[in-house]
């Protein structure tokens, strides 16, 4: 009984983390960068180019950073989902995604988009697998990186 209350604790504080995250950055779906500047169509293929180049040490970085408490049973595993140049931010940008498990059953989704440069996390969600609203909160985000895109 002591090692089912372990897991279900677990499982709570890793959705609390998340949805803690999200709150904090919510409002940034609504907020635009003071950087934003146009660039033509040269130097942004260049700048795309460059952002290429961050995309091993980012994934690197993501997967060592996957936890998993044998105690609990709790898992996150961190996925890079893709990387480019956000002419709104003049930066770039990369979506991940920590995907979270308890006892090998996936239980909730935390996308995030960062700056590749800085680490500044620009948006961040948490999703429950199998919950009513689970695909309105991905488009949500998804409709939030199209703006930096």
């Amino acid at each position: 009984m002591k090692n089912k209350s372990t897991i279900v604790l677990s499982a709570i504080i890793l959705l609390a983390l998340g949805f803690t995250a999200g709150l904090k950055y919510r409002d940034l779906f609504s907020k635009s960068p003071t950087n934003s500047q146009t660039v033509n169509t040269n130097e942004l293929f260049a700048k795309k180019t460059e952002c290429q180049k961050y995309q091993n040490d980012i994934e690197k970085k993501l997967n060592d950073s996957d936890i998993f408490v044998p105690e609990t049973g709790a898992q996150t595993v961190n996925t890079f989902d893709k990387i480019f140049y956000s002419p709104k931010a003049n930066s770039c940008l990369y979506v991940s995604t920590d995907i979270m498990f308890v006892n090998g059953k996936r239980t909730s989704e935390i996308p995030t988009l960062r700056d590749a440069l800085s680490g500044e996390t620009l948006l961040s969600g948490i999703r429950e697998w199998g919950a009513d609203n689970y695909f309105d909160r991905m488009e949500q985000f998804e409709t939030g990186v199209k703006e930096y895109e």
